[in-house]
C-alpha cells in the first residue's frame, strides 16, 4: 500500500436507517489498517442522528447534513469535503464484505488505474445483484464496460472526481433518475483514463424483487427510464437509444393483452425513454 493512503468512505443517504447501520457495522467489521474516514452525506431530518452517536467512538465518522435531494449532487458533495486522496461511494443499502476494501486498493495500485470497480452479490444467496456481472477481470474500453462496472463499487482518487464530476442532473432524486455512472464510465474512458474491473472486489446488496406493479416501482420505472434516455442523448447514442424504445413500444400491445397488471410499468418506461430523450 502506498504511504500516503487516505480513504474517503462517502455515504449519500436518505430514507434508510437499519441499512446504513448495517453498512457502517461493515466498515467496522473490515478492521482497515489504514488512514480513513466515514463522510455521511444526510439527506435527512433527524432519521440517522442516534446512528451516528452509536458509532463515533467507532469509527472517524463525519457528519454532514445537507439542504439539498440528489444522490449526483452528494457525492460530488463529499468528494468536495472529502480529506482523502482515494473515495468510493458505497450505496447506503449495501455492506462491504470484510476485504472489499483491501482488494480494491490493492488492484488501484497493482494495475496503475484511475478507477477500480468491482460486483454485487446478494448476501443471502450469493448470486449477483443489481446487474449480472461479467466472470473475467479485465481493464474497460468502451466496447466491453456494460457488465463491468457500478458507480457503487468504485475506487478511485478524489482529484479525478473533481475533475470529473457526477452529472448532477443524472441521478437518484432528480427527473433523469439514473445511468450517472453509465455517464461517468463514458466519460472517463472517451478521455483516455484507465478503468479496471475485478469481480474478486464484493459488495453485499439486497437483490431486490420487481413485481412490476407497484406504484413506487411505476414511478422509479419513469425516473430510471429518463435517466436513459438524457444519457443516450447526451451522448449521441441513437443506436442504443433506438433498439430499447422500439422494442417496449413493440411489446406494449402485447403486454397489454397479456400482462395487464405490468401494462402501466412498461408503459411508464416508454413515456420516460421519450421525456429524458426530448427534455435535454
Amino acid at each position: 500500500m502506498q504511504n500516503n493512503l487516505y480513504l474517503s468512505i462517502i455515504i449519500p443517504t436518505i430514507g434508510r436507517k437499519d441499512d446504513l447501520r448495517n453498512l457502517l457495522n461493515s466498515i467496522v467489521n473490515s478492521k482497515l489498517n489504514i488512514k480513513y474516514e466515514v463522510i455521511v452525506i444526510d439527506q435527512n431530518k433527524d432519521l440517522i442522528d442516534d446512528i451516528i452517536e452509536e458509532f463515533k467512538n467507532l469509527l472517524p465518522i463525519f457528519h454532514h447534513k445537507v439542504n439539498f435531494i440528489g444522490l449526483s449532487k452528494a457525492k460530488n458533495y463529499g468528494a468536495f469535503v472529502a480529506s482523502g486522496n482515494i473515495v468510493c461511494f458505497p450505496d447506503d443499502d449495501a455492506e462491504f464484505c470484510t476485504n472489499t476494501i483491501d482488494i480494491a486498493l490493492k488492484y488501484l495500485f497493482e494495475k496503475r488505474a484511475d478507477c477500480v470497480f468491482g460486483k454485487c452479490v446478494d448476501k443471502n444467496t450469493g448470486m449477483d445483484s443489481i446487474c449480472k456481472f461479467e466472470t473475467n477481470e479485465t481493464f474497460l474500453n468502451l466496447h466491453n464496460f456494460e457488465g463491468r462496472f457500478v458507480e457503487a463499487t468504485m475506487f478511485t482518487y478524489t482529484k479525478l472526481i473533481k475533475e470529473y464530476p457526477f452529472d448532477e442532473n443524472m441521478g437518484a432524486g432528480t427527473l433523469f433518475g439514473s445511468q450517472e455512472g453509465y455517464d461517468l464510465v463514458y466519460r472517463l474512458l472517451s478521455d483516455g483514463k484507465k478503468l479496471f474491473y475485478s469481480p474478486c472486489i464484493v459488495f453485499y446488496h439486497p437483490n431486490k424483487v420487481n413485481s412490476k406493479s407497484t406504484k413506487d416501482e411505476i414511478k422509479r420505472a419513469f425516473f430510471y427510464s429518463c435517466g436513459f434516455g438524457y444519457l443516450c442523448k447526451k451522448h449521441n447514442l441513437i443506436k442504443k437509444f433506438k433498439k430499447r424504445f422500439r422494442i417496449i413500444r413493440l411489446t406494449l400491445p402485447f403486454i397489454y393483452f397479456i400482462m395487464h397488471r405490468k401494462f402501466k410499468y412498461y408503459k411508464a418506461q416508454y413515456m420516460g425513454m421519450y421525456i429524458g430523450y426530448v427534455c435535454l
